[in-house]
């Protein structure tokens, strides 16, 4: 009994025939069977009647399915009964035989006709998978072929089998072109080896994912996270790979860029500890260096003070303070120039000057401190022009620095020496020195600032660390370079700085003579009492500063008077009439300026025309031009040299009393 399912998929095998038709052609075909046999009954007689009747029941069951075949099955076996098995014309049957032929026809019927049911449903069964399965396939390819993704398969010797729209315009090539093709042909170079073993583990039955780096024909680095699977055959061997590309070349660049940040934040952050800690061991450095000279000189002024040293211990140790002093000074000018560096506001007075003159002028500047440590100064200077464009004592600081660390640095009786030569078309002043060398390590940060050698608690050497970068700055603002080298630790050390020589365009600048770069100090005058005769009224809101002028100019002779203020100052101006006015510049309420403006104000007989030196602890270029330019004849800066001072005094003074009008 066929079950009731079988009716729907048999109905949709044959959808076109209708039962009409399906059973109209069952029995016409049983109709030509019987026609045929009669035709032929001469022939042949009564034997086999029931056999051509099978022809008609395969063909109605083949065309109609089981119900017409069946139904052709009973018409033949009644025809056959009626008009060939005896009795004739009759449906009886007489003879056994006949009937258990009949029979057999009628189950063999049965049989093909239920056979061509069972065909018809399986190949319906069969169209309708083969449907289906094309149905997928196609949606499928579809998929495929739609995917954003890159989809390719390769077969096992690496050729494209299949790619999609998405794969050709990933790689920039047509379609068509890429099947066939080697995908090696799309991996870079250097990554093939990686690539190999990555697609024999593929063929070996793995399955992963990795991130890939492709070429593109017109060669364009893409990158692309890479999903793999293994083809197997029937049989379940591997015999390709199914590959999906996902373009991540953006994220690529933007995960290398957020790389690049957080390496250059790491750094930036890196540099800014050192920076910290720098900063921290220079304040530390600072501090040291200004309460070391500062605990010399107040240990001995309390010694001073209880007048408990003899005429020897008391020259010592107004020596100590002296030297601590000008210490001190040095570590605040030093400070000031690497503020004026770092400002860009350090300025040059440029001039026709000797390098021979400089470098003399720098030796016998340093020359007593090398001599208490017994260090030979050796000095090789070629005859030849030395002559460069630049400023004076710029210059002779850039030596004075060398050579300051290389006396610092050199053990007792040791040597130093001084060239000066030609190089190459450059002027060289070269100080070399038998110290204690420049460690390799350090040596690329010799000129960095605030870095020292022996840095910490445990150092040998007192400083800031900012000499030799200073003097790096100022050969560089000169157009020159300078170099350090050294062979080791205790094998000394050697500093050269190269100058452009002295060009004709500028030979025409002002020339500077040697005597001007030697101490300030030689120049102070030889007579015991060079302002005799002087007036001089000191403008300073600082007491100690002021008695300590009006002490000074005392000795040197001069008649002195004082103010704490410009509002005091002014009234002794027109009663006292000084031959020189010397003022402090920032002072509160009016300041030097103002009170010159008041004094320039004033008729000549009340001493308007009076030369004045201004003395301010502000030291840069850009002072000095407003001092000069406001009408101070003079500009000095703090700490002041009293040498300088009274040398200064005595040159405004005597150039002015012959036009002075006393009362």
């Amino acid at each position: 009994m066929r079950s009731a399912s079988a009716i729907p998929r048999h109905t949709a095998v044959l959808p076109s025939r209708s039962p009409l038709l399906r059973y109209g052609v069952a029995m016409v075909v049983v109709g030509i069977v019987v026609a045929a046999r009669l035709l032929f009954d001469p022939l042949l007689g009564v034997n086999a009647p029931l056999l051509p009747f099978t022809v008609a029941v395969m063909l109605a069951g083949w065309y109609g399915g089981i119900g017409p075949g069946l139904v052709a099955t009973a018409w033949s076996a009644l025809c056959a009964d009626f008009l060939w098995l005896h009795p004739t014309h009759s449906l009886w049957i007489d003879a056994p035989r006949d009937r258990l032929e009949l029979g057999i026809f009628v189950g063999t019927g049965v049989a093909i006709s239920a056979l061509n049911e069972a065909i018809v449903v399986a190949r319906g069964r069969s169209d309708r998978h083969a449907a289906e399965l094309k149905e997928r396939e196609e949606a499928h390819r579809r998929i495929l072929e739609t995917a954003t993704e890159g989809i390719w398969t390769l077969d096992a010797r690496g050729r494209v089998t299949f790619a999609n729209a998405s794969m050709s315009e990933m790689l920039g090539v047509p379609l068509p072109e890429l099947i066939g093709r080697n995908a090696r042909e799309f991996v870079f170079l250097e990554d093939r080896g990686e690539n190999v073993r990555r697609f024999g583990a593929i063929l070996a039955g793995d399955r992963t994912a990795f991130e890939l780096r492709l070429r593109r024909t017109d060669g364009r680095e893409i990158w692309a996270h890479v999903s793999t699977a293994p083809i197997p055959d029937a049989r379940g061997r591997v015999v390709g790979a199914l590959a999906m590309f996902t373009d991540v070349t953006a994220r690529m660049h933007a995960e290398s860029e957020l790389q690049r940040l957080l390496e250059s934040e790491k750094k930036a952050r890196a540099e800014a500890e050192a920076a910290n800690r720098a900063k921290d061991e220079f304040l530390a450095t600072v501090s040291h260096e200004l309460r070391t000279p500062l605990n010399a000189m107040l240990g001995w002024l309390t010694m001073l003070r209880s007048g408990a040293l003899d005429a020897t211990k008391t020259a010592r140790a107004i020596a100590i303070i002296e030297r601590n002093a000008r210490s001190q000074a040095k570590l605040i000018e030093d400070l000031l120039d690497v503020s004026r560096m770092i400002s860009g506001k350090l300025r040059l007075e440029r001039r026709r000057v000797s390098l021979g003159a400089v470098a003399q002028s720098a030796i016998d500047t340093v020359g007593p401190t090398a001599a208490e440590k017994q260090i030979r100064i050796e000095r090789r200077f070629d005859p030849g022009p030395d002559l460069v464009a630049g400023d004076p004592e710029r210059l002779k600081q850039i030596v004075v620095n060398l050579l300051s660390n290389a006396v610092k640095f050199t053990p007792i009786a040791g040597r130093i020496r001084v060239s000066v030569e030609q190089r190459a078309g450059q002027l060289a002043i070269e100080v070399e020195d038998t110290g204690q060398g420049i460690a390799p390590e350090f040596l690329p940060h010799v000129f960095d600032r605030f870095r020292q050698q022996d840095g910490g608690m445990t150092r040998k050497h007192a400083g800031l660390g900012l000499g030799l970068a200073i003097v790096r700055h100022l050969v560089e603002l000169h157009g020159g370079s300078i170099a350090a080298h050294s062979e080791g630790p205790g094998k000394g050390s050697r500093f050269t700085c190269w100058f452009p020589p002295l060009e004709a365009a500028v030979a025409e600048l002002p020339a500077r003579d040697t005597p001007a770069l030697s101490d300030a100090r030689a120049s102070r005058p030889a007579n015991d009492s060079p302002l005799r005769g002087a007036r001089v009224l000191v403008v300073d809101d600082e007491a100690d500063s002021l008695e300590m002028l009006r002490e000074l100019l005392s000795v040197a002779g001069a008649e002195v008077r004082t103010a704490g203020s410009a509002a005091a100052a002014l009234p002794i101006v027109k009663a006292f009439r000084p031959s020189l006015l010397v003022s402090d510049l920032a002072m509160p309420e009016a300041d030097g300026y103002e009170l010159l403006a008041r004094v320039r104000a004033l008729p000549v007989a009340q001493g308007g025309a009076t030369p004045a030196i201004a003395l301010t602890a502000h030291a840069r270029a850009t002072d000095r031009l407003r001092v000069l330019s406001s009408g101070f004849q003079a500009y000095l800066a703090k700490p002041v040299e009293p040498d300088e001072l009274i040398a200064t005094a005595q040159r405004l003074v005597r150039h002015h009393e012959p036009r002075a009008a006393h009362p």
